[in-house]
């Protein structure tokens, strides 16, 4: 093997065993050319002087060849070899830190350690990505300078639970973002707590997947709800309805008006009730459904008069972005008109001061980024249906329940809360998706993404 190549146990590479020697040669050298001279003057001086007089002349360059060795041998070279082990140290260290350093700017979490007196020591590069805030601002600043007051009064009680040397995990909301926060106290060997390591993980993704999952899954309960409610319902209507007919036939002889007139009136309601039974089988997915290729362009244009006789007189103007060479797409037409008016009165009934109604149709590709953070989404190819308002908008507590049958925002006669939970249900009955963004005082944009029509769709599926 060659002992050049050797490394210690710190990774470091070991001096080779002819260099850790080489010193040894030229102080030995050294030593007995200086003893030489040294006896050689010696002699040459006794020599010299008359008979029993002996003079010994210290020659002061013959002491410094002597002491030089001595002095290098007992002072230079452990002084030397001093040095080097420091500097091999530090070598040591300085590679520790960057592999260090290296780690922790590598994981996509937020690491800070701040000193007993919560002041900041280290932060990771993912932290000054997150926040936007340089070492200069943080390093040997407290917590309390760094983040904002309220924020701070939040998570005091977690940091005094660490400065007390328990571990601790918790989640935090700041600006906007949703983080899954754990601070690990630094311990002695004496038990006493150094600093603090905190951990943040942004899981604001995360969360807002769960929240539209629940969403979905409360849906999907209702759905199956209102389909068992709507054919039990149904079953009855149509037993009133069989009762009314032959009741009519019965009484058509009577010249009893009044009776005649509450009898139509019942029936009125019950017909009346069957159309609620049929938006509420919209919901639940399922209503028959026709679906075939459609030139979304071309439907528009054929509805701009049903579009602009629905908002005649509301002081409400209505633009159209048609995209060029848009795909056609695969849907019922005429349930995507109904689903169409349903958005349209709904945004009037939010620009009840008037204001501008912009639909927009262009191709789009939902990737699997955006399936994966969207509930029952599949990526691909769509056309998508946009239509933007600049009404009051909705809050999010609103947003969460919007979808849902029957909830509403209006007056009880006014509105029955099923429009846009019937669109939700037809968008996924026909394998599209329907989103809503919205915030108030700023307008809502509703999106339908329609598939692609491919001639190799199976119609059966839509039954």
């Amino acid at each position: 093997m060659d002992v050049s190549k050797e490394s210690n146990d710190n990774g470091l590479p070991e001096q080779p065993l002819a260099k850790k020697n080489a010193f040894r040669s030229p102080i030995r050298d050294v030593l007995i050319i200086g003893l030489f001279i040294f006896f050689s003057e010696m002699l040459v001086v006794v020599i010299l002087q008359p008979q029993n007089e002996w003079i010994i002349l210290y020659d002061p360059l013959l002491l410094i060849i002597i002491l030089t060795p001595i002095l290098y041998y007992y002072v230079v070279h452990p002084l030397n070899k001093h040095i080097a082990t420091i500097k091999q140290t530090e070598l040591r260290l300085r590679a520790s830190e960057e592999r260090y350093r290296l780690i922790t700017n590598s994981i996509p979490v937020v690491i800070s350690y701040l000193d007993n007196e919560l002041r900041y020591q280290f932060n990771n590069a993912r932290f000054e990505k997150q926040f936007g805030m340089t070492e200069n601002t943080t390093i040997g600043h407290h917590i309390y300078d760094v983040i904002n007051n309220s924020a701070y009064e939040e998570i005091k009680p977690h940091l005094e639970e660490a400065l007390a040397g328990k571990d601790v995990s918790y989640e935090f909301e700041y600006n906007h973002y949703i983080y899954s926060v754990i601070i690990v106290p630094h311990i002695d060997t004496d038990g006493d707590v150094l600093g603090i390591y905190i951990m943040s993980h942004d899981i604001t993704v995360q969360k807002q997947y769960e929240k539209r999952h629940q969403r979905s899954q409360r849906i999907e309960a209702l759905g199956h709800l209102t389909s068992g409610f709507a054919h039990h319902f149904n079953n009855i209507q149509a037993i009133v309805l069989g009762y009314l007919e032959i009741l009519s036939k019965l009484m058509q002889d009577t010249t009893n008006s009044k009776e005649m007139h509450y009898l139509e009136k019942i029936t009125v309601n019950v017909q009346r009730s069957q159309s609620l039974i049929k938006q509420l089988q919209v919901f639940s997915r399922k209503q028959k459904l026709k679906p075939d290729c459609i030139d979304l362009n071309k439907l528009i244009m054929d509805m701009r008069e049903l579009l602009h006789e629905t908002v005649a007189g509301k002081n409400i103007k209505i633009e159209t972005e048609c995209a060029e060479d848009l795909w056609c797409c695969f849907v019922d037409a005429s349930q995507l008109e109904v689903s169409m008016l349903h958005i349209i009165h709904n945004a009037c009934d939010a620009m009840s001061e008037g204001g501008k109604l912009t639909i927009e149709i262009n191709n789009i590709w939902l990737d699997d980024d955006y399936a994966a953070t969207h509930d029952k989404v599949n990526a691909g190819q769509y056309v998508m249906l946009a239509m933007t308002d600049t009404g009051a908008g909705m809050s999010d507590e609103v947003l969460e329940h919007v979808f849902e049958p029957f909830y509403t925002t209006k007056e009880l006669d006014e509105g029955k809360g099923l429009s846009l939970s019937m669109v939700y249900g037809f968008a996924k009955q026909s394998k599209g998706h329907f989103s809503i963004n919205s915030k108030l005082g700023e307008g809502t944009t509703t999106k339908l993404y329609l598939p692609q029509c491919e001639s190799d769709i199976d119609n059966d599926g839509y039954s």
